[in-house]
């Protein structure tokens, strides 16, 4: 059963137009405490603050939090305090037992079944354009509102990546996960790679497995993507279609349906086309511990050069 709760309840006479679906389930456990609501920016604000402030000065007009039960609660508590309680906020549960029938959770399972499953979670709650984005993540204004302009002229089918730079998302401080994008001559997305362990070593870019073994050498400039993408309403039945068929063959497997899996799967098929809106503003994210000074550092420049004020609700 989909558990969530609504920070305020909308009249018949609001509608939403476009939506930002945020995934925010994640435990921290590389960071070492709970990112979603660490105070990195000099006013004391949370990364997904300025993502959502960024949101607003887009034009999205619905936030959809995904989260898990054990931190469902500290999360809708912060959030209640901080943001504008104007705003139509719903918190949604990625809940094991929320699985296409008639598959059910084992009992040893303590995780969700990854990015796919996280958006499987939101179907009963966006019935608009969305964009998917990370708690992370700093994306960048250009970004959110390129991504956002996509979606206000919606066809059936058509969706939407924003690509960036390898050497520019990469940690100092260990490995990262990036989906590494082919895109054709018009700048529609051919295939999304998956690298689970891509790091800077000896000054290379490289791809490695969990033994350290070079599985692929880059040279920096690829495009990847970090999760920012514009989808329609129609994109649910397709994620139900293949988490079905994933459940069937891995049920009973410590294993996750990545968004890229569905993304390559459908785009094989010829069933959707994705452009590839190549995003060439700063990004950095959070993924160690250690990358909590630069986040710091940078949204403190962009605050002293008035990008953001200091305090993002007043």
């Amino acid at each position: 059963m989909l558990v969530y709760k609504e920070k305020q309840k909308m009249t018949s006479s609001i509608r939403d137009t476009t939506t930002l679906l945020i995934l925010a389930a994640g435990m921290g456990s590389r960071y070492g405490s709970l990112k979603q609501i660490d105070p990195l920016g000099p006013g004391g604000h949370s990364l997904i603050e300025y993502i959502i402030y960024d949101a607003i000065r887009a034009g999205f007009t619905s936030f959809v939090f995904i989260v898990r039960p054990e931190i469902q609660h500290e999360l809708e508590a912060y959030f209640s305090k901080r943001l504008p309680s104007h705003l139509p906020i719903r918190f949604v549960i990625q809940d094991l037992s929320d699985i296409p029938i008639p598959y059910t959770a084992p009992s040893n399972r303590k995780k969700p079944w990854g990015t796919s499953h996280a958006v499987f979670s939101a179907r009963e709650h966006i019935h608009t354009p969305f964009a998917v984005v990370n708690c992370d993540d700093y994306y960048g204004t250009d970004a959110i509102s390129q991504i956002y302009d996509f979606l206000q002229h919606p066809h059936p089918h058509q969706y939407a990546v924003c690509g960036y730079r390898l050497d520019t998302t990469l940690s100092s401080y260990g490995p990262v996960s990036r989906g590494v994008c082919s895109v054709d001559q018009k700048g529609y997305l051919e295939e999304i790679t998956e690298h689970t362990r891509i790091l800077k070593q000896d000054g290379n870019i490289e791809s490695v497995d969990k033994d350290d073994m070079v599985r692929t050498r880059f040279q920096g400039n690829e495009i990847v993507s970090m999760n920012l993408f514009g989808f329609m309403p129609d994109f649910f039945p397709l994620v139900q279609e293949h988490l079905n068929a994933f459940l069937k063959e891995h049920i009973n497997l410590n294993t996750e349906l990545y968004i890229p899996t569905i993304i390559n799967a459908v785009l094989r098929s010829q069933k959707i086309s994705m452009k590839v809106i190549p995003i060439s503003q700063q990004w950095f994210g959070i993924t160690y511990r250690e990358d909590r000074e630069q986040a710091f550092k940078n949204l403190q420049k962009m605050v002293h050069k008035g990008l953001y004020p200091l305090h993002l609700w007043r």
